[in-house]
């Protein structure tokens, strides 16, 4: 039988994969936006 903190382990563990992906989805995507904002600050 499982422990109940087994199983809040293994959430937890699934939530900060899905947000460790988002994290490595997102940081070329905000950077791109981050080098265009200050392309345009610098014309």
């Amino acid at each position: 039988m499982t422990s109940p903190g087994s199983i809040l382990v293994k959430l937890r563990a699934r939530q900060s994969g899905q947000v460790g992906r988002t994290v490595i989805v997102l940081l070329p995507f905000t950077y791109k936006l981050r080098m265009v904002l200050f392309n345009n600050i610098k014309l």
